[in-house]
């Protein structure tokens, strides 16, 4: 199994627990729910 390949099903099964069709709903996902905030430095 490839790299890419790997990535792609692990990103495949993170929008499945989450309940989510594509990318671009787990980016509207992020900013609804405050995940793409920055990290605090520190």
């Amino acid at each position: 199994m490839s790299e890419e390949s790997t990535i792609r099903t692990h990103v495949k099964r993170v929008l499945m627990k989450l309940d989510l069709r594509d990318r671009v709903q787990a980016v509207i996902f992020a900013y609804e729910t405050g995940m793409n905030r920055p990290a605090g430095r520190g």
